[in-house]
């Protein structure tokens, strides 16, 4: 479990200026989201278009990944387009929101600390893993 002090020394949602009070709510997201995660193995989350979701999930994605190296992420997504407008945000948002290189979300060069796989079909990318 971690709190939002600790997050926050980390990612700082209101890079793009989006207002302190909408960053503060986004961040105690993705507080939430990776605590219950953490706890309960399922976490839900639902809000009205355009008020971050997408921010709350990378949020908490960074802070598994920061806190756990070897912590994995599959998105599932249906279509290519999705799969990769979520590629570009998690690039822009390592990129803006992640405070400092620390090899395990952020390079040194301000990217990803690691590069993203995307596959057409997860029956394909098991096949293929069988072989």
């Amino acid at each position: 479990m971690i709190d939002i002090a600790a997050a926050q020394k980390l990612i700082n949602f209101n890079a793009s200026n989006i207002g302190q009070a909408r960053a503060d709510g986004q961040l105690a997201g993705a507080v939430a989201m990776h605590n219950i995660l953490e706890r309960y193995n399922v976490a839900y989350l639902a809000d009205e278009v355009g008020m971050g979701k997408t921010y709350v999930a990378l949020g908490a994605m960074a802070l598994f990944r920061h806190f756990d190296p070897e912590f994995r992420v599959l998105v599932i997504a249906p279509r290519e387009n999705i799969q990769r407008k979520w590629m570009k945000e998690w690039g822009n948002f390592v990129k803006n929101n992640f405070q400092f290189p620390d090899l395990r979300v952020k390079s040194l060069r301000g990217g990803p600390a690691r590069s993203i796989v995307m596959c057409n079909s997860l029956a394909a990318r098991g096949a293929s893993a069988d072989s």
